[in-house]
């Protein structure tokens, strides 16, 4: 009998699992693909630092600290470095840069714990980090028994890369998939069921950023470094009450560059990159000026308590 006179029935139990195994086929194949793409071209070794004298500041935090949205000379630490030479001279203060983009705050645990426990050492670490957590579920803090049950699904499945591709493309990136998932305000999202969605992973980021701000700042307590809290010039609201609460809790420095520290946060667009959040090398330099300004009490209170 030929295919056009088969009963429909017949045609779709022959058909729709070859589908099925092919799409599982095609998945599989993409799935491997950027496994290998990331180990082949990401480089996941750990940056060397210089090891020469001076009071060093590690700047931990992702591609917000790694300078996307300028040429690697007009990061903000670099910048930093450069206000730090001029206040108090060549080679008296080092700035070190432990940005990565992408990474979210329980991924930049594991790289500090492994950088310190390679023999490196700072006087100051400054940490931004956090909003690739709308995204970036990998080593997530566990969920609570009353937690949304569909965000745990998708945080399992942000396990893939496949997952995590078609996530971030069809949100529009990472700015996107946050500003839907932890919209601050719930006008912002139409149907109740949105809501519920949005308030359970405000709550979980929340705890989960808090728990990891307390680890990293730990780890540089352990490791003989200040920690100094630092949110981003434009967040979630999660994020900023993240590092505020950490902050008070542990009585730590909280360096304030919300808006870029201007008093207007309406009209930054001459601060920001062509993505529309980074900033540009403008914008980095404000905030080097604002991180500079709370550090220099900082280091020159360091340089008296170790002078002879």
């Amino acid at each position: 009998m030929s295919i056009a006179r088969q009963p429909r029935s017949a045609i779709l139990r022959r058909w729709i699992p070859a589908v099925f195994l092919s799409v599982f086929l095609v998945l599989g194949l993409l799935e491997l693909g950027l496994r290998f793409t990331s180990a082949a071209f990401i480089d996941e070794a750990l940056p060397t630092f210089s090891r020469v004298s001076g009071i060093r500041l590690l700047c931990v935090g992702d591609s917000y600290v790694y300078g996307i949205g300028a040429k690697s000379q007009f990061s903000y630490p670099a910048q930093l470095q450069s206000l730090l030479d001029r206040r108090f001279g060549r080679g008296v203060c080092v700035v070190d840069n432990f940005g990565r983009p992408g990474q979210n705050s329980s991924e930049a645990v594991v790289r500090l714990n492994a950088l310190f426990s390679r023999g490196y050492r700072a006087d100051f670490a400054l940490i931004t980090i956090g909003a690739n957590n709308a995204w970036n579920w990998r080593l997530a803090t566990p969920f609570l028994p009353g937690d949304d049950a569909l965000a745990k699904l998708q945080a399992a499945f942000s396990r893939s890369r496949v997952y995590r591709l078609f996530a971030v493309a069809l949100t529009g990136g990472p700015r996107a998939a946050a500003k839907f998932w932890i919209a601050n305000d719930a006008r912002d999202v139409s149907r109740e069921w949105d809501r519920r969605f949005v308030n359970s992973h405000r709550a979980w980021l929340s705890r989960w950023l808090k728990s990891d701000l307390t680890a990293l700042g730990r780890l540089c307590v352990q490791y003989g470094a200040q920690p100094i809290l630092a949110a981003y010039h434009d967040s979630a609201e999660y994020l900023t009450q993240a590092n505020d609460q950490t902050a008070a809790e542990n009585t730590w420095p909280n360096i304030d560059f919300r808006c870029f520290g201007r008093p207007d946060c309406e009209n930054n667009a001459d601060l920001l990159s062509s993505d529309g959040w980074h900033p540009n090398e403008k914008g980095y330099a404000l905030i080097a000026r604002v991180v500079g300004e709370a550090m220099i009490p900082l280091i020159e209170k360091k340089r008296s308590s170790t002078s002879p």
